[in-house]
């Protein structure tokens, strides 16, 4: 199967995180038959993502926009930010033509697991170089998810 995504293996959100960062992921069909794909996270609270799931024609490129919601605190210049995605991929065959897109996702995992096609997504949070200039570097001791973050929606159905 061949899907392209960009940005390839990294989504960068930029500071300040006091308010919603919009980054943009680029899907792109390169297949001859149409495809379904659905947008997965490690952490589903902290981002909305839409589309979450959705149909490429052949040829096809869709702008997926994924929103990571305001941060109480701004994480320290050094933070590793834990976060990933997923993004899957199957084909919608003649014999999933006529099922939406949430029964071809909820079809059972063991007859298709071998066609689901996966990709991962590392999220970094970049550092300001006037921020990292004025602030400093973190305390010690500090770790990944140690960050509280307001969030009042939830990422997706899948």
């Amino acid at each position: 199967m061949s899907v392209t995504l960009h940005p390839t293996d990294v989504l960068t959100f930029q500071r300040p995180f006091n308010e919603v960062i919009t980054q943009r992921l680029i899907l792109t069909n390169r297949n001859a038959e149409p495809i379904a794909f659905k947008v997965k996270t490690s952490a589903p609270l902290k981002y909305l993502v839409r589309p979450n799931k959705g149909r490429a024609e052949p040829g096809e490129s869709l702008e997926i926009s994924i929103f990571l919601q305001p941060m109480r605190t701004e994480p320290p210049p050094d933070y590793i930010c834990p976060d990933k995605f997923l993004i899957q991929s199957t084909f919608i065959t003649a014999d999933r033509e006529k099922l939406s897109l949430t029964d071809i996702w909820n079809a059972p995992v063991m007859s298709m697991i071998h066609e689901i096609h996966g990709q991962k997504l590392r999220v970094t949070l970049a550092v300001d170089p006037c921020f990292a200039r004025s602030e400093g570097t973190s305390s010690p001791g500090l770790r990944p998810g140690s960050f509280g973050a307001h969030f009042g929606r939830n990422q997706s159905d899948g």
